[in-house]
C-alpha cells in the first residue's frame, strides 16, 4: 500500500478543446490514437493511492494484483481521474 504525490508536467492525449490549447505549455498531433488527436503537457498536482497483493503460486511463480487511483487536478482546470487493475503472473526458470 502506499501513495504517489507530485507536482509538475503531466502528459496526455486528447481531442483539444480551446481550454486545452490555452492551458497547454506544449501541443503536437498525436497520429497513434487517431488523426483527430493531439498530445499535451500541462502543469498539474497529482495525487494517487495503490494496494499490491502478492500470492506465492509455486516455488517458482507469484499471481501479483494492484490496484491503483489518481486525482491530477490540471492548469486551467483540466483535472483527470483514473482507476487502473493489474493481474500479473511472474514464473521464474
Amino acid at each position: 500500500m502506499g501513495t504517489v504525490v507530485f507536482s509538475g508536467d503531466v502528459t496526455s492525449t486528447a481531442i483539444p478543446n480551446q481550454r486545452i490549447i490555452d492551458a497547454a505549455e506544449a501541443i503536437t498531433a498525436d497520429s497513434v490514437f487517431g488523426a483527430d488527436r493531439f498530445a499535451y503537457r500541462i502543469d498539474a498536482d497529482v495525487v494517487g493511492l495503490f494496494v499490491d497483493l502478492s500470492v506465492v503460486t509455486s516455488r517458482d511463480s507469484a499471481l501479483s494484483l494492484r490496484t491503483s487511483f489518481r486525482d491530477t487536478q490540471g492548469a486551467g482546470g483540466i483535472d483527470y481521474d483514473k482507476s487502473v487493475v493489474r493481474l500479473a503472473w511472474s514464473y521464474n526458470f
